[in-house]
């Protein structure tokens, strides 16, 4: 899953100018293990980015259960 950080301000404003959608900011991508109860891999990207394609470049692991929204 993933959450957007919004980041609106001085300094802000002209750095994420040419990637905002209805959100400006970043957005951070989190792999969660069930088993482990914790999450095990986290990665940030620009806010207009695709949970689908962010999950495209995981490794596909067996008896793993993947689910992406929208």
């Amino acid at each position: 899953d993933s959450t957007t950080i919004t980041l609106k301000g001085p300094g802000f404003d002209e750095w994420t100018l040419s990637n905002r959608t209805r959100s400006q900011g970043l957005k951070v991508h989190v792999l969660y293990a069930e088993q482990a109860a914790a999450p095990v891999h986290c990665s940030f990207s620009a806010a207009n980015v695709n949970d689908v394609d962010e999950g495209r470049r995981l490794n596909i692991e067996p008896q793993a259960t993947y689910v992406f929204d929208k």
